[in-house]
């Protein structure tokens, strides 16, 4: 489905000849590599959502790149000795070296892989022809 192309925008408010629209970015719920009970239950909440969406509503899904750094960031934290400590203790634990070592021999795959993340683009329709009193 192709956007009208606006007359004007303000805020996340579209303004075109077919109406005024309010645009959102949306992050998915993440399922891949999830038990499919999990997948299940993700599809039915999305289903769900469109349903209660209002006429003339429009998902388009986008991908943005994700920082490598952050990837790595994400699979170091995931190890229980380097999360932040009761009373904001910090240090590395001796057990939690060899995962450092580990998740940093990834650093250049995950770097090279050049990853990206699904976010979506969700347009509501506010109204239906009331844009025109605003060119």
């Amino acid at each position: 489905m192709s956007l009208a192309t606006p007359l004007r925008a303000i805020g996340n408010l579209r303004l075109t000849p077919h109406g005024v629209y309010a645009d959102y970015l949306l992050s998915g719920q993440p399922f891949i590599f999830l038990s499919e009970e999990w997948q299940d239950r993700v599809a039915a909440e999305h289903a769900e959502l469109w349903r209660a969406l209002p006429s003339g509503s429009s998902i388009s899904g986008l991908t943005v790149p994700v920082a490598p750094r952050s990837t790595v960031r994400k699979m170091l934290y995931s190890h229980p000795d380097l999360r932040l400590r009761e009373g904001g203790e910090t240090g590395l634990a001796a057990a939690a070296r060899p995962w450092v070592q580990h998740c940093r021999s990834w650093e250049p795959t995950i770097a090279g892989h050049r990853a990206r993340r699904r976010i979506y683009w969700l347009s509501l329709p506010l109204d239906y022809g009331l844009a025109t009193a605003y060119q």
